[in-house]
């Protein structure tokens, strides 16, 4: 019993040494500890960035736009359009006139992120495993290809769009990568949709759907606006600064030139929830030697019951990139590994009469390489403690 439970001890204490190595001891904030480590703050480093009046994130937007918080509604979005659909409840299970599959997922976008307790359910017996759970909400199960688009608007008029195709093949329910093209445009229905419901909005608008069925609306740009600066268009991001960026709202500029050339973002995803990221500068070592574009970052989206998205870059070539993401995967999946099968070595050794001090040098030896995992953005390898 004592082996049993002498690996949750030690993960406890690494877990207390975590809090105290940054909470206690050093006290500062992420932007000076990643000035400390000489790490880049990737969604500030491009020529031009967009204002800092436009919402990056869904409860600020959410609470600037008291008149269109009804968006963030999903219940809404699928009754708008006439997909079934409704509250999840007790209720829900008895309906005999649902129609299985069906698609669950939380109710308010504004408080839920990515693909969390997002799933597919096949019956009426298994969803009763989750019609506990608050503020969530069904609708039919759209079986189609996701898209994106961002939208900049003026008192309802569309000014610029960008559209992000995205793979076929997903991760549960994240896409494997996107293709962001200046020539891609959204369904018809979509913007019949955002003419209906938004006709004297102002602002960053997202859309996500299947097919031509919406499923989520922000009041925001997607990634913070990140594929927007990655087209490397100065232009195009002063243009979008000056009619949704400061309060006085001037005028589109329509003979601004606003092409690029067209990137591929891609997404690593993990099988198993990851308890140790590589260093950053190592990360920037591979994107900087393989070509990739400037922008990558530590992003993190779970997939459903197992799994997590864990980084993104971009490539303007499709078939290298693959082959980057395939071997990032491989690589973090390696490292998880070692430490796993490592760390229960150690632990057997040090039970062993004969190896117990090997056994505790050993463990000493892998927490300090363990411990280059904190030579991250504390914003990124926190939430690596909270995933675990």
């Amino acid at each position: 019993m004592v082996i049993y439970w002498k690996p949750f001890l030690y993960f406890i204490v690494l877990r207390f040494l975590y809090y105290l190595y940054i909470t206690m001891l050093f006290n500062i904030n992420d932007i000076k500890w990643c000035k400390i480590l000489n790490i880049k703050q990737v969604y500030g480093d491009f020529p031009v960035n967009l204002s800092d009046y436009i919402q990056q994130y869904d409860n600020p937007a959410f609470k600037q736009n008291e008149k269109y918080q009804f968006v963030y509604d999903k219940l809404f979005i699928m009754e708008s359009q006439d997909i079934p659909s409704g509250k999840l409840n007790n209720q829900t299970t008895s309906n005999i006139n649902i129609e299985y599959p069906i698609f669950i997922k939380p109710r308010w976008g504004h408080t839920s992120a990515g693909s969390k307790d997002c799933y597919k359910i096949k019956d009426s017996k298994q969803l009763q495993k989750f019609i506990q759970k608050p503020n969530m909400m069904w609708s039919t199960f759209i079986n189609a290809n996701e898209s994106m688009t961002d939208f900049v608007m003026q008192e309802g008029k569309i000014l610029y769009q960008l559209t992000y195709q995205y793979s076929p093949k997903q991760n549960v329910f994240a896409d494997d990568w996107k293709f962001i093209n200046p020539q891609s445009q959204p369904p018809k229905k979509i913007v019949e949709w955002i003419h209906k419901h938004l006709p004297d909005y102002t602002g960053a608008l997202n859309v996500q759907y299947r097919d031509d069925i919406i499923i989520e609306v922000s009041l925001r740009f997607a990634r913070r606006g990140s594929y927007l600066k990655s087209t490397n268009n100065p232009k195009l991001i002063r243009n979008i600064n000056n009619v949704i960026g400061n309060p006085k709202k001037g005028e589109w500029k329509y003979n601004v030139d606003t092409s690029f050339r067209p990137y591929y973002s891609f997404k690593c995803w993990s099988p198993i929830s990851l308890f140790y990221i590589l260093p950053n500068k190592i990360m920037e070592l591979i994107t900087q030697c393989t070509g990739c574009k400037k922008f990558y970052e530590y992003y993190f989206e779970p997939t459903g019951k197992n799994g997590t998205i864990f980084f993104q870059f971009q490539h303007h070539n499709f078939n290298l990139g693959m082959k980057i993401k395939q071997f990032i995967e491989m690589l973090t999946l390696l490292c998880n590994m070692f430490f796993i099968i490592m760390f229960f070595i150690c632990i057997y050794a040090i039970h062993q009469p004969k190896t117990n001090t090997l056994g505790y040098h050993m463990l000493g030896l892998l927490l300090i390489l363990y411990m280059t995992m904190f030579l991250n953005s504390y914003h990124h390898f926190s939430k690596i403690f909270r995933i675990v």
